[in-house]
């Protein structure tokens, strides 16, 4: 668990570092075009193969998918009345950040796997529906999560 614990705190910490690095970038208009005209990195373009992983606090109630957060604000697929039928009134989504505790994740035994599949990258889906009024929920679930290493 503690390669877990340090891995998990790396990974939070690439992730900060790539935040600052944003500033150095190429700039792209905001239109078609110029977004076309970004260059595919050749280990992108060149694999056959790459393992998007969608695995957050929306894993802990075991409905739907990544989605789950956008279905229960957004009123939608049945997830306010799943809440409602088993979670306390006014449960919120950052109460589900100790529940979860990945407690059976093997990083050694989901790189066996990654490796098997041919893939020739792994790309970590952290936040997927990012809204401006969903900013600071957001960093209030890493706070609580960051709170349980």
């Amino acid at each position: 668990m503690a390669l877990y614990k340090s891995a998990g705190m790396f990974v939070f910490g690439l992730y900060l570092l790539s935040l600052l690095s944003v500033g150095d970038t190429i700039k792209y208009e905001p239109n078609w075009k110029s977004i076309d005209s970004r260059p595919l990195p050749p280990w992108y373009d060149d694999a056959k193969i790459g393992i998007f992983l969608h695995w957050g606090v929306f894993s802990v109630p075991s409905l739907q998918s990544e989605w789950f957060w956008e279905n229960w604000i957004d009123n939608k697929h049945g997830v306010p009345q799943y809440m409602k039928n088993h979670y306390k009134p006014d449960f919120t989504y950052a109460e589900f950040a100790p529940d979860f505790t990945a407690e059976l994740f093997d990083p050694n035994d989901w790189a066996d796997i990654f490796k098997a599949s041919g893939a020739k990258y792994v790309h970590r889906n952290v936040i997927v529906h990012l809204t401006p009024d969903r900013i600071l929920i957001m960093f209030y679930t890493i706070l609580v999560i960051l709170s349980t290493f």
